[in-house]
């Protein structure tokens, strides 16, 4: 599953697995909201 712009961990801090993958969300639905106001490039990059 590993590619060049994906790398996989393991690790054994499942607190902080479960706080990032929260976090991740918040920024997809804060980086869609401002696709929406037509502010992408300059809060969440250009790609």
């Amino acid at each position: 599953l590993a590619t060049p712009r994906v790398r996989l961990y393991l690790t054994e801090d499942m607190i902080g697995a479960q706080l990032g993958g929260a976090l991740k969300n918040v920024v997809a639905i804060a980086c869609g909201m401002a696709e929406g106001t037509g502010w992408r490039r300059r809060v969440c990059g250009s790609t």
